[in-house]
């Protein structure tokens, strides 16, 4: 009587084990019995429903619950797991849909068939909601899609780069020279948007990056931001290569080649318009444009920065540099 007492407490407390373990886990047991077509939940699987304690549950209760495009699933995999012929197991992920708010809950189901003379008697398993790992899945291939997006539109830049440098210059070290600093210039372009967490930049920030990595430091650099510029994210290269050739070409012929000069930068607002301002003094005069008209520079600035963004610009030189801007119809 001792021993068949002490089974029975030692039965018990693996029962109590096992339903904490499942609670833990936010784990559900049910049960099905095919022949009734009547199915037994415990709390959890109840409460993933939005069944009642009393409610009673049958198969179409069960699947009413399923999302639509998900439910002739359901019953395919159900009826295999219930099929003599197969192996009894069912192991599915499925989406529920709220009754009031009509959002979705990822469930995965593992289940096994007991079968009596080679009839199914009985569907005994587990349900788990996956909904946060699902939902990181997706966001997960989201990110690798957007990233395969942002990979291919880089290397047609880079090759746009490296097409329009190769014309533009005769010998091979100015091409590798060239070509390697507007390859950094993509690269400052790619730091400021995983600092700023894929979203768009503001202007005076890609300026202040771009212009400090190629002067050491911006103390010839006046900027007066009355109005900033957030550029959109898909636009951050393009913004970063343009701030790098005006740098650039100033450091080479204009009012930054000379320790003299200076650069003044502003961004004003009128109404919908905003406009961008690059203005150098003190540096030697400008006659003609700053760019050789067919080059990549130029292309950019007065061509491809502006499309990009919607807007226009104008590109001249005068007594005391060069004077670039850029002019948006509407707020970006």
């Amino acid at each position: 009587m001792t021993m068949t007492l002490d089974y029975l407490e030692i039965e018990d407390d693996q029962h109590r084990r096992n339903t904490a373990a499942l609670e833990a886990a936010q784990i559900g047991v049910f049960e099905f019995e095919p022949k009734s077509s009547r199915a037994f939940w415990d709390d959890r699987v109840r409460d993933l429903w939005g069944a009642g304690p009393d409610e009673e549950i049958d198969y179409a209760y069960v699947i009413s619950r399923v999302h639509e495009e998900d439910r002739d699933y359901h019953n395919r995999e159900t009826q295999k797991a219930l099929d003599p012929g197969g192996n009894g197991k069912m192991d599915i992920e499925y989406r529920l849909t709220e009754r009031e708010n009509q959002s979705e809950r990822w469930i995965r189901a593992k289940a096994r068939t007991l079968f009596v003379n080679g009839e199914a008697v009985r569907l005994v398993g587990t349900v788990e909601d996956i909904t946060t790992r699902k939902l990181a899945q997706l966001r997960n291939k989201l990110l690798l899609r957007e990233l395969q997006h942002r990979l291919k539109n880089t290397l047609s830049v880079v090759n746009a780069v490296v097409q329009t440098s190769h014309q533009q210059h005769q010998s091979a070290s100015d091409f590798a020279e060239s070509l390697k600093g507007r390859i950094f210039a993509m690269s400052y372009a790619q730091e400021l948007l995983q600092k700023n967490d894929w979203q768009d930049v503001w202007l005076s920030e890609i300026c202040e990056t771009v212009m400090s990595r190629l002067l050491g430091s911006t103390d010839r650099i006046d900027m007066h931001w009355e109005n900033d510029l957030l550029i959109p994210e898909q636009y951050v290269l393009t913004s970063s290569i343009a701030i790098h050739e005006l740098t650039t070409n100033s450091m080479k012929y204009g009012a930054l080649s000379d320790t003299a000069g200076s650069v003044t930068l502003s961004g004003s607002r009128s109404g919908a318009s905003e406009r961008f301002e690059w203005r150098e003094c003190g540096g030697p005069e400008v006659v003609s444009g700053p760019f050789p008209a067919n080059g990549f520079g130029s292309v950019l600035l007065c061509e491809i920065w502006p499309e990009e963004l919607n807007g226009t610009s104008t590109y001249f030189g005068n007594a005391q540099g060069a004077v670039f801007q850029l002019s948006l119809e509407g707020v970006l």
